[in-house]
């Protein structure tokens, strides 16, 4: 006994998901018109969004209904949860989506822009909607990452830095053995925070200071030992300095006039020996 084969109809489902469907593919690119003078740029104006969409929603008897769940304000940024659901008017079909929005404003607007953008952006990636917008193709937020990526290298060669130069005193033995702790609590009382969270600029003071105390310690130790130091080319004696560059400590014997015809003499801080090779 053989079985029934149902005939194919051409008639397509009805149902909500199929409606949606159909919105998607008659909604084309939607143009930027707006422009934005302050801070020079062009966006898709929500106006534009809700009518490419509307009509093709009402159409097909399709409603969409927000609700805001949740909103906090932190500073002047205003960031909000909220669902919209799509329903089907003659079948009473319904799908949820959880979505979010944020708004940047001082005053009283930021609830509205974080309403406003989280309509905007549902609308465009629920239905796929070009506007030629794409995160990872912009050029400014690709600079300021690197900028930033960039100014946290150098603060990290200056924290390198300070510990070394903590570490060349200890070395002197003059000063009390400088411990993590003691030095995380000279730079609390000197500048509001521990060594690893102190910016470039408190970073390079720091620097400079125990530099300083570095270079006194060791003039003293070589007048006691009876250490002279070199004669430059203008028939002065040198002086010692010292410091950092790139996190990597130096040293070296310096002409006191600051001539550029004298030359430093470079320390090895790794060597008894001073030599006259520029450490970096």
């Amino acid at each position: 006994m053989s079985a029934k084969i149902k005939p194919v109809t051409d008639s397509p489902p009805s149902g909500l998901y199929q409606k949606l469907i159909e919105v998607m593919e008659e909604v084309g690119r939607v143009e930027k018109k707006g422009f934005n003078s302050f801070h020079n740029y062009a966006y898709v104006k929500e106006d534009d969004l809700v009518e490419a969409v509307r009509g093709k929603l009402s159409e097909r008897r399709i409603l969409l209904l927000p609700s805001l769940e949740t909103c906090e304000r932190e500073g002047t940024l205003t960031t909000i949860n909220m669902t919209f659901t799509f329903v089907d008017a003659v079948s009473g079909e319904t799908h949820i989506c959880k979505w979010a929005g944020t708004g940047d404003d001082k005053g009283d607007k930021g609830l509205y822009k974080a309403y406003t953008g989280a309509e905007k952006y549902f609308l465009m990636k629920s239905f796929l909607i070009p506007t030629g917008d794409d995160p990872e193709g912009d050029e400014k937020t690709d600079k300021r990452a690197e900028a930033k990526a960039k100014k946290a290298t150098q603060r990290d060669a200056l924290i390198e830095g300070v510990y070394k130069v903590f570490g060349l005193l200890n070395k002197t033995g003059e000063d009390p053995q400088w411990t993590p702790r003691l030095m995380n609590e000279f730079a609390i009382k000197t500048y509001g925070a521990r060594v690893q969270d102190l910016e470039k600029e408190p970073l390079e003071d720091l620097i400079k200071k125990l530099s300083l105390r570095l270079d006194d310690l060791r003039n003293r130790q070589d007048q006691v030992e009876g250490v002279e130091a070199p004669k430059c080319d203008c028939g002065i004696p040198r002086v010692r300095k010292s410091g950092t560059k790139n996190g990597k400590p130096w040293a070296g014997w310096m002409c006191a006039n600051r001539a550029e015809e004298c030359k430093p003499v470079w320390i090895d801080l790794n060597a008894e020996q001073d030599e006259e090779t520029e450490p970096f």
